[in-house]
């Protein structure tokens, strides 16, 4: 399983963190080099394509940044699972368009994010062709029951706006 961790500069740390748990579950890219004249939004969106799922890290720096939005609606376009992971936040939800799903809170990681990873992975696994829409459906439906929906892999800004 493919997945594409989204988040700001300023939340590096916590977004190694997740990154280093979210492994067990599968490819996670940590690569935040890039090449002189690398186009970057064809990076994203090569990586958002290739990804089963985006996670993205909510937090008010993040909220501000035009790269998490990006990668936020090319994965929503792509129907792609999304799971918001959120902290550093006054009020209980953040703001639109990331409102639009339940996030999970940083300290509830365990209990309410692995769990349908772990499904995910599985059906991502099993010998059978995964029917994806429907598969999208059962994690939202999950997700809307006990977590946020979140999709894969880091976002392709190196200075993480």
């Amino acid at each position: 399983m493919n997945l594409f961790l989204s988040y700001s500069h300023e939340d590096s740390d916590q977004a190694a963190e997740i990154a280093r748990s979210l492994k067990k579950y599968g490819q996670v890219d940590q690569d935040t080099s890039f090449r002189s004249g690398e186009e970057l939004v064809r990076r994203i969106f090569e990586s958002l394509r290739a990804c089963d799922a985006l996670i993205v890290l909510l937090s008010p720096e993040s909220c501000k940044s035009v790269w998490v939005a990006l990668e936020f609606g090319a994965a929503w376009i792509q129907r792609k699972p999304i799971y918001p992971i959120k902290f550093n936040f006054a009020t209980d939800s953040p703001p639109p368009p990331y409102n639009i799903l339940i996030a999970t809170e940083l300290s509830e990681l365990n209990q309410k994010l692995y769990a349908p990873l772990s499904t995910l992975k599985v059906s991502l696994e099993s010998d059978e062709e995964p029917d994806l829409p429907e598969l999208a459906r059962d994690v939202v439906k999950t997700i809307a029951r006990d977590l946020p929906a979140v999709v894969c892999q880091k976002s392709a800004d190196p200075k993480r706006e």
